[in-house]
């Protein structure tokens, strides 16, 4: 057996997808069998584990592309300062165009640079699903389970590897040892087959997953009915986006085989609108909302403290109600969290268990609403143009800003948003050490300042993803919740379908009434006018949410807003095949080494960040190309 085992894992290394030379992790030390692992329900409940180990941590900015890797946040151009401070910013790196076929970041591939190995994780899935049914002290009922867990999981590993590879071999079950070299040295399936095994994965083990979790404490994260619907409609809403959707896009095999799509299938969006519907409906009926702050104090808090926890709730109250799936890898958020914030301690003192130095850019900031409910280049009652004049707070912006204080323009009436995920120099910060708001927290990140000292590169740190109940003692320790990375929760649902209701229309057609139903309840939690009132009030294009083009801005619009710092925009970008024109310009931020704000409050250029067509797509290792000859690469790498 050992042997075999030893070819089984020769086998995969010619096809240049085995990076790791560990097979079980749950075989104790001296037994290398794979029948010990389904020996009992325990060792296959250990195995199964191992299945679930190879989701990506999506709150590692080491590990998840798309925090660093777009334009949303920023780190310290010093590379001492960036590594002390984030560990390995290969997010910065991929967003500054440092990828290469000889250096690929976030290499999901062969699981290295920040990346898990997916191929291993897909062929641990494929041995599940064959072996389980042969574990004695198991039911029937729990065998299926395991397999439909087993098959979620294939799937979604096989959906990552198709946003960043686009078409990928498609393994369907493990590669007998008895193969010969050629067998093994598989070719790029084609993207639609690809998009469509996911489903068919999505579809068989629905009916086996179960309802809810009975055990949530010991169960949370894993996959249930609802994340399988969910995972489903953001699978097909994907194919359906220009970038798999027959935009021009050509790729080979070595035998003329066409990967991409070359017409457009517009069905693909009225099948994306069906599995958003569903996923929604099923989400309502188990009693799934948007969030709502609703923590009772001894002290009473403002209705504008309420509005922005509202919204830094959802990505950080523990399993809120809008949380749909959450991933929990094990002290994921904790350290997320510690790069993220200001600290409180002494007020003259950095405190060394919170890292920072992940900071938004001057580029987000402007990308939030006015008040009104519409972008500021838009608003008939916003000077754009004078968005970086100065003017002192006056009390009636005391709930987000110092009184007395000198902001730059564009820091006054905007929309709550903005105020509850973003901190800079003399805004806010409500915390659980000091619940009275009347006389709240504020930031001070001027040179010379304590919270400067945090690593201060943009002007901008993060609020929304730090849980309010983190503690901060003197001994220079913090307390971090460890959260639940929300990997899709209801928000994101709801402008997924309104999406793709738009896209179902014929070019030029007028927005339908459900077009506009789920993006208003996203904007009614944000405290903003529906999108007919706001445009047609506020607006200097008062007609704009009146056509499917114009929807298609807006709806983008407020998926950068609501989904921002979430890792959303790097994927949104790509899938709209837009990435060309939003990350090719300069990253900006104010120039944070002033001590005052004439000089602070002053646009500078921290890099001119260039996107070609070839980033649309990673590139598949050389070395994966060379041990594999029948691997094409993607275009232009």
């Amino acid at each position: 057996m050992i042997k075999k085992l030893k070819l089984f894992i020769l086998t995969f290394a010619l096809l240049g997808m085995v990076a790791c030379n560990d097979y079980l992790d749950v075989v104790p030390d001296g037994v290398g069998t794979i029948d010990y692992a389904f020996i009992d329900a325990y060792a296959a409940e250990g195995y199964l584990s191992t299945c679930y180990r190879y989701l990506p941590n999506s709150a590692g900015w080491s590990s998840n592309p798309a925090l660093l890797g777009a334009d949303e946040v920023w780190v310290h151009d010093n590379e001492v300062i960036a590594s002390n401070r984030l560990g390995n910013v290969r997010g910065n790196r991929l967003a500054e165009g440092e990828q290469s076929r000889g250096k690929v970041y976030f290499d999901f591939w062969n699981g290295s640079e920040g990346g898990k190995d997916l191929w291993e994780g897909i062929r641990h899935c494929n041995v599940l699903i064959e072996r389980i049914s042969a574990v004695p002290d198991m039911t029937e009922e729990e065998h299926k389970r395991y397999i439909a867990e087993a098959k979620f999981l294939k799937a979604y590993y096989y959906f990552y590897l198709l946003r960043m590879y686009g078409p990928v071999p498609l393994i369907k079950e493990n590669i007998p040892v008895s193969a010969g070299v050629n067998e093994v040295k598989l070719e790029r399936s084609p993207l639609e087959e690809g998009f469509s095994y996911v489903v068919e994965l999505l579809e068989e083990s629905f009916i086996d997953l179960p309802e809810y979790l009975e055990l949530e404490g010991l169960e949370a994260g894993r996959a249930t009915q609802l994340t399988n619907r969910a995972l489903k409609a953001r699978v097909l809403v994907t194919a359906a986006s220009p970038l798999f959707n027959g935009e021009g896009l050509s790729l080979k095999n070595l035998d003329g085989t066409e990967l991409f799509p070359q017409q457009k299938d517009m069905s693909k969006w009225e099948t994306a609108k069906i599995a958003c519907r569903e996923a929604i409906d099923l989400a309502h009926s188990q009693g799934k909302g948007l969030y709502y702050f609703n923590d009772v104090f001894s002290v009473a808090i403002s209705d504008s403290t309420k509005q922005k926890m509202n919204i830094r709730g959802a990505m950080t109250a523990k399993w809120n109600q809008e949380i749909i799936w959450g991933t929990t890898i094990k002290n994921g958020m904790t350290e997320h969290q510690k790069r993220c914030p200001t600290t409180w301690v002494n007020q003259s003192s950095e405190h060394n268990s919170m890292k920072a130095g992940a900071n938004p850019t001057l580029n987000v900031a402007e990308l939030f609403y006015t008040k009104n409910g519409i972008p500021m280049e838009e608003d008939k009652d916003f000077d754009y143009l004078g968005r970086y004049d100065q003017k002192e707070v006056e009390v009636d912006h005391r709930y987000f800003m110092k009184v007395g204080s000198l902001q730059p323009n564009m820091h006054f009436n905007r929309e709550v948003r903005f105020y509850a995920d973003l901190a800079f120099d003399g805004s806010s910060w409500w915390h659980s050490d000091k619940m009275d708001d009347k006389d709240p927290r504020y930031i001070k990140c001027k040179q010379g300042e304590i919270h400067h000292r945090q690593n201060n590169f943009t002007g901008y740190f993060i609020k929304k993803n730090v849980n309010y109940k983190n503690t901060y003692g003197t001994d220079n320790r913090a307390t971090i919740d460890d959260l639940p990375w929300p990997e899709m929760r209801l928000a994101d649902l709801y402008l997924l379908y309104s999406e793709a209701a738009n896209e179902v229309l014929p070019d030029g057609g007028v927005p339908t009434d459900d077009v506009y139903e789920y993006i208003n309840l996203v904007r009614e939690r944000a405290s903003l006018p529906t999108v007919q009132d706001a445009w047609t009030n506020y607006s200097s294009l008062p007609n704009k949410y009146k056509t499917k083009e114009g929807m298609r801005e807006i709806i983008r619009r407020e998926r950068a807003i609501e989904m921002c710092m979430e890792g959303q925009r790097f994927w949104d970008l790509r899938r709209w095949r837009i990435g060309h024109e939003e990350l090719n310009q300069s990253i900006k931020g104010w120039k944070t080494d002033e001590e005052g704000a004439e000089e602070y409050y002053k646009p500078r250029t921290i890099f001119s960040q260039t996107f070609t067509q070839k980033d649309y797509f990673w590139p598949i290792a050389e070395s994966n190309i060379v041990n594999n000859t029948n691997l094409v690469q993607n275009q232009g790498w």
